[in-house]
């Protein structure tokens, strides 16, 4: 005969199990299946992101060239071919992490460069315009203070766009802050590459400095991105795939969002 106690303890070991079943367990978050970042992607990211800037930069030379008030209408233009720099980036982060949409990552690049542009004029040009930092020194001193403010502007905008994409990234990536200090740092080289005076003339030299820019910009970021991928952010298991929005696939029993 069962005694009532162990009719408890069955009820208790039954509960136990059941809980223990619907305790959410932990899987990768938004990572690649599984992560796969290497070379290629590098290549890839380098390749396009050089491309974007030399399509930016054609387009904005042809446009300010033929049209009245070019000025204005090359610096909107440029924004466009920001904008194609964002859209050839994402055809490579789309390849790595699951239905990242390509309007956010266009939109923070557009606006990261705008308000980084806009921070640029006022924390670094408009001091050294109307001599804000007092007489700069002359000779080599002069061409070095050029560097150093050159290459603060540059990182300066980085620094912005890189905020403004990191704001997609942290949704996916686990130490995603470091992408803001990447492009700070590969916008302040790349700034300091086309500010030095080459020598070339014509269009075509200038595509080819704006293209070495670019190169830059791709091939730091670019590792920073492959080692990125390499850490996906983790989740609970139990979050539905409405909240997200995410296609989910199966690897070795794995479940990737």
């Amino acid at each position: 005969m069962i005694s009532p106690r162990q009719v408890d303890a069955n009820e208790n070991q039954q509960v136990a199990e059941q809980a223990a079943e619907e305790v959410p367990t932990v899987r990768p978050y938004h990572a690649s299946r599984p992560p796969t970042a290497g070379p290629r992607t590098w290549l890839l990211w380098t390749g396009l992101t050089t491309l974007g800037y030399a399509f930016n930069s054609a387009l904005s030379t042809a446009i300010g060239q033929s049209l009245p008030g070019g000025l204005l209408w090359g610096t909107l233009t440029g924004f466009v071919g920001i904008a194609m720099v964002g859209l050839l980036q994402w055809l490579v982060l789309r390849s790595h992490i699951h239905r990242i949409g390509w309007i956010g990552w266009v939109l923070t690049t557009v606006v990261g460069q705008i308000v980084g542009v806009i921070v640029v004029a006022v924390a670094i040009l408009g001091p050294v315009l109307f001599g804000v930092l007092g007489d700069l020194p002359e000779g080599l001193g002069a061409s070095l203070t050029q560097a150093v403010i050159v290459f603060a502007g540059g990182c300066v905008l980085g620094i912005v766009i890189g905020l403004a994409q990191w704001l997609v990234l942290l949704r996916y990536l686990r130490s995603a802050g470091w992408w803001i200090s990447a492009s700070g740092l590969a916008q302040g080289m790349a700034a300091v590459i086309l500010a030095q005076n080459w020598g070339l003339t014509g269009v075509l030299a200038v595509l080819l400095v704006k293209a070495i820019g670019g190169l830059l910009v791709g091939a730091v970021t670019g590792i920073t991105l492959v080692w990125l991928l390499h850490r996906p952010k983790y989740v609970p298991a139990d979050r539905t795939q409405q909240q997200y929005s995410f296609a989910e696939g199966t690897s070795e029993g794995t479940s990737y969002l």
